[in-house]
Formats: C-alpha cells, sequence, structure tokens
C-alpha cells in the first residue's frame, strides 16, 4: 500500500486525514478531530465532539467492496456494508463519532460471497 491523496472530506469542522491504498483493492483511512499546538512542541491536541464527514473517493473501479468503521480507542466495529460499485467517485458517510474514526475499504473477489 501507498500514499493515497485522491479524495476529499466534506466538512465544516477541523478534521484531518491519512490515507494509504492499493487502489481498486484496498482502502484503508485514519480520521481525527485535532488542533494544532505548538506550545510543548509540535503536536495536535484532540477536539472530542460528535462528528460525522462525507467522504469522496475518486475514481474507484467497479466492483464489490466491504467497507468497516473502526473505533480506534477500542478497536471494536462501529458498522460494515457491503457495496456493489458501478466506478467513478465513491461518496462514504461516517457514522457519528468523538475524536477519530478509521476506515477500511477491501474489494471482494470474484466468486467471494457475503
Amino acid at each position: 500500500m501507498s500514499v493515497y491523496k485522491d479524495y476529499m472530506i466534506s466538512s465544516d469542522n477541523n478534521v484531518h486525514s491519512n490515507a494509504l491504498a492499493n487502489k481498486g483493492e484496498q482502502y484503508a483511512f485514519y480520521l481525527y478531530h485535532a488542533e494544532y499546538e505548538d506550545e510543548w512542541g509540535s503536536h495536535f491536541m484532540p477536539i472530542p465532539g460528535n462528528y460525522t464527514e462525507s467522504i469522496i473517493l475518486n475514481s474507484i473501479p467497479a466492483g464489490n467492496y466491504f467497507v468497516e468503521w473502526i473505533e480506534p480507542a477500542t478497536g471494536s466495529l462501529k458498522s460494515s456494508e457491503t457495496i456493489k460499485w458501478e466506478g467513478g467517485d465513491l461518496k462514504l458517510e461516517t457514522p457519528s463519532y468523538s475524536i477519530d474514526l478509521a476506515l477500511k475499504i477491501t474489494r471482494k473477489k470474484r466468486g467471494f460471497l457475503a
């Protein structure tokens, strides 16, 4: 996997993100709400809240994808779904979260039953 930058997050909040991808096969995102704070050195201070965002992944190939939203603090699964995608820009809505959220998208192989 390599750094992935071909996406956009729609939010009015102070959201930051990092992403990796093996394009067309798997994607991994980390979203977090924080403010830059340099008083004690360069770092971010978390901003707790009740957040939701829209993520648009550009030019996703057609296929069946398994989408998992994960709570990083506990590793628990917040929600999951299988998407039958026709190709193009894929828009996803995050579940509600308080500070950070991870997203894992995996393309299902042919013959894989849900």
